[in-house]
């Protein structure tokens, strides 16, 4: 984990129009300006409780709140006068919900005998959809078989995937009486701010029937 260290040279501000601030080591006046400096953070205002002000040209802003605003830690050592300033951890949070409308495309995978041929399906509105085999198909699976999903989806924009295979899932078989496999569409979708929403499928097995 790389760490920032910034070395504090002055203390706690004293905030008015026009106001002086003393520095830790040696007293030394400043004149500083406030002119009602707005913080804007990745497009989105930000309102601190100290206010943001000018000094010898330069804009000083907190520390602090900045810096949890970019989502990192800061600790104040006092013996040393040092800032530390370090990544939070990766915090991961997904997203489910189920896909309704999808069109699903179900195949066999790659295999020395051809077990059946393409078949289409659609989620109901509650992203639950069913793939039937016939007696001669589900006989030929044998104790388990792959099948090879691919999702298509109407809205592309509200299903932004992380990477472009995420749309292709594969789901293993397991011997049935059949002739109806039973699954649920998910889509889980990951809400850290690096990842900008993204997300991928996901097929959840249901009884068989």
């Amino acid at each position: 984990m790389k760490k920032i260290v910034l070395i504090v040279v002055a203390s706690l501000l004293m905030f008015a129009l026009v106001s002086a601030v003393y520095a830790s080591s040696g007293s030394k006046n400043i004149l500083v300006t406030f002119r009602n400096i707005k913080i804007v953070i990745n497009g989105e205002p930000k309102l601190s409780s100290q206010e943001p002000f000018i000094y010898n040209g330069s804009i000083y802003v907190p520390l602090r709140f900045i810096s949890e605003s970019l989502g990192m830690s800061v600790k104040w050592d006092g013996p040393t006068n040092t800032v530390d300033i370090e990544p939070l951890p990766n915090t991961v949070t997904i997203k489910s919900e189920p896909v309704p409308g999808a069109e699903i495309t179900v195949e066999q995978c790659p295999g020395p005998v051809v077990i059946f041929k393409k078949k289409t399906c659609k989620t109901d509105e509650s992203g639950n959809f069913s793939i039937t085999f016939s007696k001669s198909e589900l006989a030929a699976m044998g104790d388990q078989t792959d099948i090879l999903l691919t999702i298509n989806v109407k809205d592309s924009a509200r299903y932004s995937l992380e990477d472009v295979a995420s749309n292709r899932i594969v789901v293993r078989l397991l011997r049935s009486k059949g002739p109806t496999y039973n699954f649920t569409l998910l889509w889980n979708q990951n809400t850290a701010q690096n990842k900008a929403n993204k997300g991928s499928f996901a097929v959840n097995p249901k009884a068989q029937t």
